[in-house]
């Protein structure tokens, strides 16, 4: 009888993860004393050994990465290392963990300012954010590859002044409105995503002509510096400038200033069609950075609010901070995975070199 041949081979595989004992190592040091003098002495631990229970940096990476990158609180993630390895550890041992990280990260978080003072542009942006259930803010400093977060009861240049970088910075600062990074002398760009959403709401809820118009262009001055990639002649961009120029005309003109009522003290209000159209014609310059470079500067501030939104969800998942202390640990941890992120670091690896007590630099991450 002829063997059967094989028609061909039907592959399935399984893929498992085994069950993960905790693994103990138990260091012993005898205790002897000197027949001659009577001294008591004793060989030293490792330094990684400090107390009678210490846990390793697998463990303290593990609970970093849970709490810090994926916002798991404190007592769920007792009941994680509880189910998954028989393991009790309270919620303080894990804040521990944290402090200790955050403490390490000193020296790392001022070679990160040395290198946002270096950068020709910085993003700058700020969110409302829960500490002893009081409204505090989270301000962020960021580039490409670089994040850096100060957490303060102000939202005022008092804050910002704290971080130690815009006070000394000479580049390009990309921001909104908010007047307090006016007082800066750095250079500054205006985000155009803020601009056109106003635009579109003074023609929603005005029906200003000029409004409209003034956002259609700036999506036409964005489409051909960054979707055609255009090389822009002086003469077009002088063309682009000159029809800005005639929409804000528009916009006075339909905004005329009102005469100021008598016996009214301070200064006469404007409508809020009126307060924009003066706004795009007083930073005509910074909002235009993106053009007047041929793209070098970013059309919008989308960077700094990328930066920010994992900070708002952790807001919307854990709620409020109970302490300033917590608050800004975790704020300088957030900065640090957000940097590897962008180096294209492993999350994981990055926090079990934190816990190894590993001296983290920035240059060794190609972040210039």
């Amino acid at each position: 009888m002829s063997e059967a041949k094989t028609n061909k081979i039907i592959r399935r595989q399984v893929f498992e993860i085994p069950v993960i004992p905790v693994h103990v190592t138990e260091y012993q040091s005898e205790v002897k004393k000197c027949p001659r003098c009577s001294r008591t002495v004793s060989s030293p631990f490792p330094d990684s050994v400090e107390n009678t229970i210490n846990f390793g940096s697998n463990l303290k990476a593990i609970a970093l990465y849970l709490s810090t990158e994926h916002f798991i609180p404190y007592d769920r993630l007792v009941q994680v290392f509880h189910d998954l390895y028989g393991l009790d550890i309270s919620p303080k041992t894990i804040e521990g963990f944290k402090s200790k990280a955050s403490a390490s990260l000193v020296a790392y978080e001022n070679e990160v300012r040395t290198k946002l003072l270096e950068s020709p542009l910085l993003h700058a942006d700020e969110t409302g954010f829960r500490v002893k259930g009081e409204r505090w803010w989270l301000h962020s400093l960021s580039t490409e590859k670089l994040t850096l977060y100060g957490v303060h009861p102000k939202r005022s240049s008092e804050a910002m002044d704290e971080m130690g970088v815009l006070k000394k910075y000479t580049g390009v600062l990309m921001h909104d409105f908010w007047s307090a990074y006016a007082k800066y002398s750095c250079q500054h760009a205006y985000c155009n995503a803020h601009i056109i959403r106003e635009l579109q709401g003074i023609f929603d809820g005005f029906k200003q002509e000029w409004a409209k118009d003034m956002r259609k262009l700036l999506e036409e001055m964005y489409s051909r510096v960054f979707k055609e990639e255009a090389t822009l002649s002086e003469a077009e961009i002088q063309e682009f400038g000159d029809r800005y120029d005639k929409l804000i005309g528009q916009g006075e003109l339909a905004n005329p200033q009102q005469p100021k009522e008598k016996g009214k003290k301070g200064k006469q209000k404007n409508t809020k069609p009126g307060n924009l159209a003066n706004r795009l014609k007083n930073h005509k310059h910074e909002i235009l950075r993106f053009i007047t470079t041929k793209g070098e500067i970013p059309f919008t501030n989308n960077q700094a609010e990328r930066d920010v939104r994992m900070m708002k969800v952790q807001q919307k998942i854990s709620g409020t901070f109970r302490t300033e202390k917590g608050a800004k640990e975790f704020a300088r941890l957030r900065g640090y995975i957000s940097t590897m992120k962008k180096n294209e670091c492993s999350v994981f690896a990055a926090l079990k070199a934190l816990a190894a007590a590993k001296q983290i630099l920035i240059r060794n991450l190609g972040a210039e």
